[in-house]
């Protein structure tokens, strides 16, 4: 089914391919797709309920070719309304990816939504660098000091080889979910399996002191834009601040590869923003940016 939106393949991106799809196939009842002559969304089915993304951070539409105009955004929309009606599912939950995520077809969808009927369910702030213009030297002087601090410690970044190092990597985040209460929603069996069939990946591991202190996975999305998919410390990095040094190295990193922004996530779930991460991720000089869910 899901060869016949090969061909709806504008703009490319990680979330919305076909292998992405096929992968994570099983994380719904059904697969359902909705499409024009131009435009394409792929929905999965749960309890009778739609959902789009149903295994990733975002979704959006696919068309077949650039620039469309409104009106081939306003029938894909009038679709949707009688997909919904002809095969009875109850909702439908679109969550958008933030706006420098193909803002000119990210405007057209945004007013297309309001107007086929669908209501914004709750909005996430989401933080990203953007690697042309980051510098150092503009962060606050209390975010500096802290950078000096953690600069007394000797921090040394590597890249993960194999598959062993990739494992400490995960370990790492999953020791640092655990001490603060947070979810790990991907186990290392899945990441493995995403980043061995489908995603470009790398992994990034800390020490500090000669210890392992903290880690990473990013994930390539679009050519442009790169994702920390993951990120944390354990108790004796944070307590080198190792997280004032981590950030300004993968910076580092994927503007020398050419990426022009790097993703950093969401600050908030469900519309409810946690004030902390947030500041953090303010101190540390990102972007703020809206993540809107909306549903019909």
């Amino acid at each position: 089914m899901l060869d016949s939106i090969s061909d709806y393949c504008y703009p490319e991106c990680l979330f919305t391919s076909p292998k992405f799809y096929q992968l994570n196939a099983d994380k719904c009842d059904k697969i359902h797709i909705i499409k024009t002559q131009d435009l394409a969304i792929v929905i999965g089915l749960v309890d009778n309920k739609a959902y789009a993304p149903f295994s990733a951070p975002f979704t959006f539409l696919t068309s077949r070719k650039v620039n469309l105009k409104y009106s081939s955004y306003e029938a894909f929309f009038n679709q949707v309304k009688k997909d919904k009606e002809l095969y009875g599912y109850t909702s439908l939950k679109i969550t958008l990816p933030p706006d420098f995520y193909f803002s000119d077809m990210h405007a057209k969808i945004r007013c297309c939504l309001a107007a086929s009927g669908f209501n914004p369910l709750y909005r996430d702030i989401n933080s990203h660098f953007n690697l042309s213009d980051f510098e150092i030297e503009s962060l606050s002087n209390t975010a500096k000091k802290t950078i000096r601090a953690s600069g007394k410690h000797n921090h040394e970044i590597f890249c993960a080889k194999n598959d062993d190092e990739k494992k400490l990597v995960y370990d790492i985040i999953r020791r640092n979910r655990l001490s603060k209460g947070y979810p790990l929603r991907m186990t290392w069996e899945q990441v493995k399996k995403t980043v061995d069939n489908v995603a470009r990946a790398n992994f990034f591991y800390v020490k500090t002191n000669e210890k392992y202190s903290a880690s990473a996975i990013i994930f390539d999305i679009t050519d442009d834009i790169s994702q920390v998919v993951y990120w944390g410390a354990v108790d004796e990095g944070e307590a080198c601040k190792v997280m004032y040094f981590l950030p300004f190295e993968l910076v580092k990193i994927y503007k020398s590869r050419g990426k022009k922004i790097l993703d950093i996530g969401p600050c908030s779930e469900g519309g409810i923003v946690s004030q902390g991460l947030n500041d953090f991720k303010q101190m540390i000089g990102c972007i703020n940016s809206v993540k809107e869910t909306w549903e019909i």
